[in-house]
């Protein structure tokens, strides 16, 4: 049978029996047919992507679903990823997308990070692309004490006909040890 009038029909975007957590969704401004869904997935069964935030994406309104291949991870060889999360998307005024999450990952087995990292996409989600300097901030992590890590990034774009137009804004949660 059809849903009630006004009541909302459910979708299944991922069929994956791992935990998730953390969501965040976005609907592209210059095509809202364009959805877009991240969690945080736990696997503790695999040391390199304990951790991920899958990308999930529509190009029809959420009658359909995609993920995209692209994963989270540090480009660093040897990371191995311990935590992180705080999957986080924006999109700018012609419709380019962003995504920002948070790795924290042993490094060579010698050092702990937490790292927040970008990446945009120009195709609605399906393919992203690293920059160069996709990294908003990276705290080497001495001990487990909050002042030297940061928490809660959020993204933000200038879609006014402003001179930063499309410009992208990033803020996080950084204690000051004072």
């Amino acid at each position: 049978p059809s849903p009630a009038k006004g009541a909302v029909e459910e979708t299944t975007i991922s069929a994956d029996p791992l935990p998730e957590s953390e969501m965040h969704a976005i609907v592209n401004p210059a095509d809202p047919s364009n959805i877009l869904v991240s969690a945080m997935r736990l696997n503790q069964g695999n040391q390199q992507e304990a951790l991920l935030c899958p990308i999930y994406y529509s190009k029809d309104g959420g009658r359909s679903w995609n993920k995209s291949a692209f994963k989270n991870i540090p480009r660093e060889t040897g990371a191995l990823v311990a935590g992180g999360g705080d999957p986080v998307f924006a999109a700018d005024a012609d419709g380019k997308l962003y995504f920002s999450w948070i790795n924290l990952y042993l490094l060579n087995f010698t050092s702990i990070y937490m790292g927040m990292f970008w990446v945009s996409s120009t195709d609605g989600g399906v393919t992203w692309d690293r920059a160069a300097n996709d990294l908003i901030g990276r705290a080497r992590i001495v001990s487990l004490s909050a002042t030297e890590a940061f928490d809660k990034q959020w993204l933000a774009t200038d879609r006014t006909s402003s001179p930063w137009r499309n410009t992208v804004y990033a803020a996080m949660f950084h204690p000051d040890p004072a």
